[in-house]
């Protein structure tokens, strides 16, 4: 068989000594339309006809030629006499454009299904697969789950389609309830996948009051370091979960992060915390030293020094940083007691700073003290 130029399948005859024999009939799809001839491909004629049948969506072969003066259309699952149905090709309606020899250009497939029934390959582009695995997919553009109401049923034996196949859901928050484990998955097959659950609204309506999700035994929720036996939700609020395990082991769900969605209170905004620091004096008033343990966001060094003749302390940071002294605060508080005492606690004051440094120094009344020491934030403004 070979491709031909005029876009038809051409099938050649072989001759006895195992050389190509002459051209035979040439398959020829197509929709069958009353009115028109058709042939079997018998000897001298042209064509081999292989028909569709929009009604029946079924496949036909013609047996018998018949002239357009003629009407014998296909039967239904059946033989009539010129139409022979082709039960193998149903699902599958194939439109063939040969753009050289031996080249398939295109090939349509309409609405085909597994033989179990839950993957589709539907018209527009679309597959449709229920609880279908894809090994080493790439997708380039948008994937998307649509929010969808859960009202705590989650199965995976189809009777509950909505939490099997969307992992967006909007939960009630109307009052305080609990969510038992056997309502949310604990198997294997939930590691890696992400879920997203909010308390926003639900139905169209605000939410009220709290939720709680159960974990199954033996599975936990990890947030903020600890095991959970219980996820807790306040009204209005969203939380992120990625299930965690490997292999035929599952642990749990990890939060990656929640917050506060559209709430009748107000709880602020995440701080950018620069550098952490702890400065202590060390030394005495005749010859001061310090010690500092300072930690960076971006693991640069912070360079602490303290006057001899005044105890301020100055602290500068990388110029990498790009602050200016109206872009960054700073939270001091003091450490500790002035030297030689052991009843004056020590207070710490940001006494002026600069794009790079800032200036602290140290008292427990009017003049400045040695001694002690502080612990300090530097707050990056610029996202405020």
């Amino acid at each position: 068989m070979s491709g031909s130029a005029n876009g038809h399948i051409v099938i050649r005859r072989q001759a006895k000594d195992g050389q190509p024999g002459a051209k035979g009939a040439k398959v020829r799809w197509g929709t069958y339309k009353a009115g028109k001839a058709y042939c079997s491909g018998a000897s001298g004629e042209e064509f081999y006809d292989l028909v569709f049948h929009a009604t029946y969506q079924q496949f036909f072969v013609c047996i018998r030629s018949y002239p357009a003066s003629e009407t014998h259309a296909p039967s239904q699952s059946t033989s009539n006499g010129y139409w022979e149905y082709q039960p193998a090709l149903d699902n599958l309606f194939v439109d063939i454009l040969c753009a050289n020899e031996a080249f398939l250009n295109r090939l349509i497939v309409r609405n085909m299904y597994t033989a179990d029934g839950k993957t589709q390959i539907l018209e527009g582009g679309f597959l449709k697969a229920i609880g279908a695995t894809f090994q080493d997919v790439k997708i380039f553009g948008t994937s998307r789950s649509p929010f969808v109401r859960y009202d705590g049923a989650w199965s995976w034996d189809d009777s509950d389609s909505i939490a099997q196949l969307h992992d967006n859901l909007l939960m009630e928050g109307g009052g305080s309830w609990t969510l038992a484990a056997g309502g949310f998955p604990w198997d294997a097959s939930q590691n890696g996948r992400r879920i997203t659950i909010t308390t926003h609204r639900y139905n169209g309506v605000l939410s009220e009051g709290a939720v709680s999700i159960d974990a199954a035994s033996g599975k936990y929720f990890f947030e903020d370091g600890l095991k959970k036996s219980e996820l807790k939700m306040s009204s209005r609020e969203y939380v992120e979960l990625v299930g965690i395990g490997e292999g035929s082991t599952f642990y749990g769900w990890l939060v990656l992060s929640r917050g506060n969605i559209e709430t009748n209170g107000r709880y602020g905004r995440m701080q950018k915390v620069l550098a952490n620091g702890v400065v202590t004096f060390t030394g005495t008033e005749s010859s001061p030293s310090i010690s500092s343990t300072i930690k960076t966001f971006d693991g640069s060094t912070i360079y602490v020094y303290c006057s001899s003749t005044t105890g301020r302390y100055q602290i500068t940071m990388p110029n990498s940083w790009g602050m200016t002294k109206a872009s960054y605060m700073v939270m001091l508080t003091g450490m500790g007691w002035s030297y030689g005492a052991s009843n004056s606690p020590l207070k710490a004051t940001l006494v002026d700073k600069n794009d790079t440094y800032f200036f602290v120094e140290l008292s427990d009344d009017a003049s400045r003290n040695w001694g002690g020491g502080f612990q300090f934030q530097i707050i990056n403004l610029n996202d405020w």
